[in-house]
């Protein structure tokens, strides 16, 4: 079996896919939406503005959380060692 007999035979046979040629045919193009939707760029850009304003978030949390509520404790159990409070 040659190899130009191969190709006419497919070339010949049955189309697998008959509605896709058939599309393929007309030259149909599918109907865009209205909205489009967002480029992986924009949404790769609210991600880090995101991410960064999380942990700045954090950040500051941790901050007050430690000068309004650690440190006090802690200076707190140093005197109470030191006996200068009850």
């Amino acid at each position: 079996m040659s190899l130009s007999s191969k190709s006419s035979h497919m070339a010949t046979g049955p189309d697998p896919f008959p509605a896709e040629s058939l599309l393929l045919r007309l030259n149909f193009q599918p109907e865009t939406s209205k909205h489009p939707k967002p480029f992986p760029m924009e949404v790769a850009t609210v991600s880090y503005v995101l991410g960064v304003a999380a942990i700045f978030l954090f950040y500051m949390l941790g901050k007050i959380s430690n000068s309004l509520w650690f440190k006090p404790k802690k200076m707190e159990k140093l005197l109470k060692y030191q006996g200068l409070k009850d």
